[in-house]
């Protein structure tokens, strides 16, 4: 008799045995595996309703509103990923040239760095992708920046599909129970912005909100911003990889 999907979860020891059960159990995609590992931890939270659909946001905010949004809109928002040269290769660009999933290196048996099992049962986002916003050319202060000299980039209105928050596990990774998740997303939809939708609706989003807390600001003082607006530290993921068509020097 097959083991429970929830009871291998609960008891997977590594990441490479949690990402060897999501796999037997069909759940590759980004969306899927985070339901199912939050819905494992915190049952009956309902993940994807608790993220807003930045479209939906955008479209009930009045058209005065709208207006001011100009000269934020104008400018070029992209989103990057970050990555250091190879090692004992400083002046060579990365080997690879595609983005990868947490879920994705594992699978592939690449042994990462500063994760923590418990955080991916809670978390849930590791079949995400992972980037920074960069507004007019200007990127958010981040100290792992220093440790990296290329960077891939997108602009992000030609992402499909992707969401925005600050890094949750400030507060997933306290939560005992569902009522405890709740309140973390409550919060966040509260004071803060959490969206999801495609590249063009997410920056529209999230525009509105500098409109009011950065308004007049240069472009490095917009994506320096973006922080407070989510509430935390920004992360951009995709749900899929990305192709890199050129590593740029930082």
């Amino acid at each position: 008799m097959s083991m429970p999907f929830e009871k291998l979860i609960q008891d997977a020891a590594s990441e490479t045995e949690l990402v060897e059960a999501l796999a037997r159990a069909g759940k590759t995609d980004a969306w899927e595996i985070m339901t199912a590992l939050t819905e494992t931890q915190f049952p009956g939270l309902d993940i994807l309703n608790r993220i807003p659909d930045a479209a939906k946001e955008f479209d009930g905010v009045p058209a005065v509103r709208k207006r001011g949004l100009g000269p934020i809109l104008a400018l070029p928002w992209t989103i990057r990923h970050y990555a250091p040269a190879p090692k004992n290769r400083p002046g060579d660009k990365p080997d690879f040239t595609t983005t990868l999933s947490a879920f994705s290196l594992v699978s592939k048996g690449i042994t990462l760095q500063h994760t923590n099992l418990a955080d991916w049962k809670k978390v849930g986002n590791i079949g995400f992708t992972f980037y920074i916003i960069s507004i007019g050319g200007e990127v958010p202060h981040r100290k792992w920046l220093g440790d990296c000299a290329w960077y891939g980039e997108w602009n992000i209105d030609e992402i499909d599909e992707c969401w925005v928050s600050g890094d949750l596990l400030g507060g997933l990774n306290t939560a005992n129970s569902t009522a405890d998740a709740s309140k973390v997303f409550a919060d966040r939809n509260t004071r803060h912005g959490i969206y999801r939708g495609s590249g063009t609706a997410v920056k529209q989003a999230l525009a509105l909100q500098l409109a009011q807390t950065a308004s007049g600001k240069d472009a490095k003082g917009m994506v320096d911003a973006l922080d407070s607006v989510v509430g935390d530290t920004l992360e951009l993921k995709v749900p899929h990889s990305l192709e890199i068509a050129d590593w740029l020097p930082k």
